[in-house]
């Protein structure tokens, strides 16, 4: 396995510090540390006193995450101003973990439905905050995915879930923290309620981390990689950056709506073939109708060569309102810009617990 070493913030990481090792899986020596949240932001080995906090529901919250856990992550700060944040005090010894952290909240909500987003995170002597593990739960799932059911305004509720696997280890000087929201935009839809989310202190929630003491291991030999093969005839043209692309974030605090779009193309050629593709996401909410929220997606992909050209487009729209999804799907052929044929799917889809 590879656990991995703590690192700043980059969102163009390129290497990952850490190690290689051999270990038996499961992990024997494993040893779960608990950690609770306090109503003074703090992170302590035991149970606070009862109390509560709320969240103001912020359904533009989550860009700094990225599109998919796993990603690599910028500064976890413009999504902690939009969540619940409880920090340890700075560690006097390296704390290495692997495997998946849990969490258990106890939790209450003035609406039918609620996302739960619990993040763990790094927090360098500087400030800047590394993303380590993350996952969310869609409070309707809680027993059971399959069998959803609404949350009950304003009775606790208990909720538990495994963050994704994850190794880290976390330096002398740093913090531990975990960040609880109700927002992952744009990487989950927005549930379609305005809201308040609160956080109920106690033994009910609680943070564990699989703690794994330093035991000297053997590292594994990895042969050489074998030497990249290219053809001759083939070569690579400008390309943006992948995944990030190009981004662009943007808040409209008179409209209240709020827009992130995504973008890259890239271009090569084969022999006497020249192929260009693009892709742009638009997503798009609204802070006091959550409900409205929207997503168009773009791509489009070009085959050239002497006296010929192909264009294959593609444009996924979806949109939302407190009771449906809306999908319309087009694709177009174009020969030499002339369509040859289109067709196109629309689709109603009720929000489901979504």
């Amino acid at each position: 396995m590879f656990v991995r070493d703590t690192h700043a913030p980059d969102n163009q990481l390129k290497q990952t510090p850490g190690q290689w090792r051999y270990e038996d899986w499961p992990i024997r020596r494993t040893a779960w540390r608990l950690l609770y949240p306090t109503l003074g932001r703090d992170l302590l080995a035991s149970a606070p006193p009862e109390g509560s906090e709320g969240l103001r529901y912020a359904p533009d919250y989550g860009i700094a995450a990225g599109l998919w856990w796993g990603e690599p992550t910028g500064d976890m700060r413009p999504d902690d101003a939009g969540s619940l944040v409880y920090d340890a005090a700075p560690l006097l010894e390296s704390v290495e973990i692997v495997g998946f952290p849990k969490v258990r909240l106890r939790v209450s909500v003035d609406a039918p439905l609620a996302h739960f987003i619990a993040r763990l995170e790094d927090v360098h002597p500087d400030g800047r905050v590394s993303l380590v593990a993350a996952a969310l739960l869609n409070g309707s799932q809680r027993v059971a995915p399959e069998k959803p059911e609404a949350l009950r305004p304003g009775v606790p509720t208990d909720l538990a879930f495994e963050l994704h696997f994850t190794t880290w280890t976390f330096r002398p000087g740093h913090r531990i923290r975990l960040a609880v929201t109700n927002a992952q935009f744009p990487m989950i839809w927005p549930t379609p309620y305005a809201m308040t989310t609160t956080l109920l202190f106690g033994a009910g929630t609680s943070l564990a981390l699989p703690v794994i003491p330093f035991e000297k291991r053997e590292a594994p030999a990895f042969a050489p990689p074998e030497p990249r093969e290219a053809r001759p005839d083939a070569k690579a043209l400008e390309c943006s950056s992948w995944p990030s692309g190009t981004q662009e974030f943007v808040r409209d605090l008179l409209r209240g709506e709020t827009r992130y779009e995504w973008k890259t193309e890239c271009a090569w050629e084969i022999g006497e073939r020249r192929y260009h593709s693009s892709e742009r996401n638009l997503y798009t909410t609204n802070a006091e109708r959550p409900a409205d929220s929207a997503f168009r997606g773009d791509e489009t992909l070009a085959i050239e060569r002497p006296g010929r050209q192909l264009v294959l487009k593609t444009v996924l729209e979806v949109r939302s309102d407190e009771q449906n999804f809306y999908v319309v799907f087009t694709r177009r052929l174009l020969e030499n810009e002339a369509l040859v044929r289109e067709r196109q799917w629309a689709e109603t889809i009720p929000r489901d617990f979504e």
